[in-house]
């Protein structure tokens, strides 16, 4: 997401499925050694099933992929990316402005990054790349090809373990991390107009997309 005002083209917000490991097959095995690749393309399949009607408002469709966005939730580590993106200026909320900001910015998430992320990789070609650690976070660079443009995206999907399980904590899209781009825009509306005005930003930017289509 480029703004929260205007979201990201490319948002493949992401995450996947559970990773089943099995016991004695060496492609179980292999798989088991890469387990930041295989929540990538568990992801990228829950995305694929997120279904449009571009004929119809986007609360239709909300209601249509209730079921799938549940699942895709599951992979998202949705606390850390709303604490995170408002880190720079969370002395300046109240508890319940803080709680507010959690329930608008995960609603935005799924309204922009789940239907843009299903639409960008029912058509891409993605090629992901061995996979590396860095701290407590497992990083999973990708590239992907749209076959209308030829363009070609670089992605990093990057998990951290929460109780056992890899969650997504951020993407890097052509360098640059979302997160990042959350915290500073975020900020930013903060420092312009103060927390309400940046509450209710996020309220109209939801209400226009459910008007409007993404």
């Amino acid at each position: 997401m480029r703004s929260l005002q205007t979201g990201s083209r490319r948002l493949s917000s992401v995450a996947a499925a559970a990773v089943l490991v099995a016991l004695a097959s060496p492609a179980a095995a292999s798989s088991a050694r890469r387990p930041g690749g295989q929540r990538a393309e568990a992801l990228i399949a829950l995305l694929k099933k997120v279904k449009e009607d571009k004929a119809s408002p986007l609360s239709v469709s909300e209601a249509a992929n209730a079921r799938v966005f549940r699942e895709i939730d599951r992979f998202f580590d949705h606390e850390a990316l709303c604490a995170r993106a408002i880190a720079p200026r969370a002395s300046k909320l109240k508890p319940a402005e803080i709680s507010a900001f959690r329930t608008k910015f995960t609603t935005l998430i799924r309204l922009v990054a789940y239907h843009r992320s299903g639409r960008f990789f029912r058509d891409a070609t993605v090629a992901l790349q061995p996979e590396r650690r860095e701290g407590d976070v497992l990083s999973v660079p990708a590239t992907a090809r749209a076959p209308d443009s030829g363009e070609e995206v670089t992605l990093e999907f990057r998990w951290a373990k929460r109780a056992g399980v890899l969650k997504l904590v951020d993407m890097v899209f052509d360098g640059e991390s979302l997160l990042r781009n959350y915290q500073h825009q975020v900020t930013r509306l903060i420092d312009k107009g103060g927390v309400p005005e940046m509450l209710q930003t996020l309220d109209d930017r939801a209400a226009a997309l459910r008007k409007n289509r993404a």
